[in-house]
Parts: C-alpha cells; structure tokens; sequence
C-alpha cells in the first residue's frame, strides 16, 4: 500500500527549502539596498545578513542531523519577529512594512504548530498596537492589518486541522485495505498472502495442513450461511488451541495452515490430541443443527522452504484423507483418539 505522509513529515521534509526562501529574500532585500532601489539603514544592512546566514546554517545543522527540527523552527522563528520589530520600530512611516508578519505567521502556523502560530499572531498584534503611535499608521491601515492577521491565522488553524484529518482518514483507509489484503475478510485470519509476508522468511518450525471433512455436504443440506459460521467455529476452536506465537491462515474454502514456530515433530502429538479433544467437545450449534467437526491434517517440518513444507504437508494431508479423520507425517498416520 502507499505510505501516508503526515503534516509533520511535510514540515521536517520542507522546512529546509523554506529556509532557503527566506534567506534568499534578505539577501535580495540587501541587494536592492545597495543599488538604491529599497532605502535600508546600516544596521538594517547588518541584521539582515546575520539572519539569512544563521537561516543557512539552521539549515546545514539540520542536514547534518545536529540540530533538531523544533530548535531551528522555535529559534528562526523568534529571530524572525525579532527583525520585524526592529525594522518597523527603526524604520520611518511605510504602512507595507506590517505585511512581513503575514508570511511569518504562516510559517509559525504551518511549521511550529498551532500553539507557535497563535504566539506569533498574539505577538504580532500587539506589536502593532503598541507601536502604531510611533509608526503614525492610519486607522483603515490599522484595521486592514488586524483584519488580515487574524484572517491568516483561522486559515491557517483550518488547514492544519483538515490536514490532520485527512491525514488519520488515509490512514486509517490503508491500514483497513492492507489487513484486508492480508486477512480472510470471513474467519479473521490470515489468507494465502498475508502468511507467506509473515513466515516468508522462517526457516524452522513445522506446518500443518488442515482440511475440513464432507464440508460440501454441510453446504449442501444447510446453506452457505451455517457453512460460514460452521468455518468461523473451526476457527475458533483452532485459535483456542494454539500458543500466542503461532500462525493460522486460510488457504481457501476449508483449508487452513498452521505454522508453529521453533516447535519440533515432537511437539505435536500432544496439540493434535488437545485440538481433537476441543473438536470433538465442542461440535457446531446453531438452533435445532447440530454438525461434528472433522478434521484431516497434513505435517511437514519447516525446513528452509515454505514452499516445499507446504507440498509435503498436502501429501500427507491427502494421506490423512483416506484414513478419515486422521493426521499424518513424513512417517506415518495417527489416531488422536486413540
């Protein structure tokens, strides 16, 4: 299945290159300074290359994984208001310059979170409340701003929840489609694929090969919906009998396999009299229909191939099949009943 990629797997993927921008910006704003086109004070000059070049080196400490993802975004952005405030408080009336919060707060929402962008947005405003005596602003430039900072924010908190609801919906959808790919959509357990990506690569072990007996019969006289629930209770009755490391799968219709791992030929007897015994217990109920369960089964020892042990147990299943009721091995057939 597709992998999804979270809103925090966008930000840490792409916050270099937004570091870049910026940087790339003071420098132009530096050089449209020194051709006359911007007018910046000398100090302005300084602030501006002190903090694109600390924005290049976030970026080379974050590359090389020495620097953390929250320091440099936390740390850029403080720097960031920082330079804004100064340049509005040192600056002479130009009512454009307030519009270099709007990009901040963008950054502070989309990369440090909600409770970084709200900070920013607290700060930005009050900035402005405070100092617009001082920058002598008019009060449709005032309202202009205030409208348009907390216009971004709500924009923003929108985005970034939807981002994030989306992003639990997709995945959600492919953990649903991936178990679905991998898992009996009737019994719950695995199907033909999901067990070869799960002991594809076991080397040792022993398999077992289950087959229903006359199960065609129980379709035939009770219906497909007790043939069902008839596999369900198998199933069961299966997963009550194994260990916890143990797999089971369905191979299709009433075929199952069971792989039970670092176990030995000796190990088995002892289950097949434990599985039998719950069989033979515990037959299938529903309302007047009662049906016994009857069970032949195929080993083979996992021996480095599990296309090989699954060929040998079905063998020895075939074997089983006409001792009705019966497993067998490489060696010979038993009786659990016995």
């Amino acid at each position: 299945m597709g992998e999804n990629i979270s809103l925090d797997e966008v930000r840490q993927k792409t916050i270099t290159y937004i570091f870049f921008f910026f940087a790339s910006l003071l420098f132009l704003y530096i050089g449209l300074g020194i051709v006359g086109v911007v007018p910046l004070r000398p100090g302005q000059y300084v602030l501006n290359f002190v903090y694109g070049a600390m924005l290049l080196a976030f970026v080379l400490g974050y590359r090389r994984q020495r620097l953390s993802y929250a320091f440099i975004v936390n740390l850029g952005l403080l720097f960031g208001l920082f330079h804004i405030v100064y340049t509005l408080y040192t600056s002479g009336y130009n009512e454009l310059r307030i519009v270099w919060f709007f990009p901040l707060l963008l950054f502070g929402y989309l990369y440090g979170g909600r409770r970084i962008g709200m900070v920013a947005t607290a700060v930005s405003v009050t900035t402005v409340y405070l100092l617009h005596e001082r920058l002598g602003y008019s009060t449709p430039a005032l309202m202009t701003f205030y409208i348009s900072d907390f216009t971004i924010s709500v924009v923003a908190l929108f985005f970034i929840a939807k981002f994030q609801e989306m992003s639990r919906l997709v995945a959600e959808t492919q953990n649903r489609l991936s178990r679905y790919a991998s898992y009996d959509y009737l019994t719950g357990v695995l199907n033909r694929r999901g067990f070869f990506e799960t002991v594809g690569g076991k080397e040792e072990g022993m398999l077992v090969v289950l087959d229903l007996d006359r199960f065609k019969e129980v379709n035939d006289r009770h219906g497909h919906a007790v043939g069902d629930d008839y596999l369900k209770h198998l199933v069961d009755l299966l997963r009550r009998s194994l260990r916890r490391g143990d797999r089971v799968a369905r191979f299709g219709g009433d075929e199952f396999v069971v792989l039970f791992e670092s176990a030995a030929p000796r190990d088995l007897p002892a289950w097949f009299e434990r599985f039998y015994g719950l069989l033979r217990q515990n037959p299938y109920r529903a309302g007047k229909v009662s049906i016994p369960l009857s069970v032949s089964a195929g080993v083979a020892p996992l021996e480095g191939s599990v296309d090989a042990a699954l060929e040998e147990a079905d063998r020895n299943l075939y074997r089983a099949k006409r001792e009705r009721g019966r497993w067998c091995d490489r060696h010979a057939c038993y009786d659990p009943a016995a």
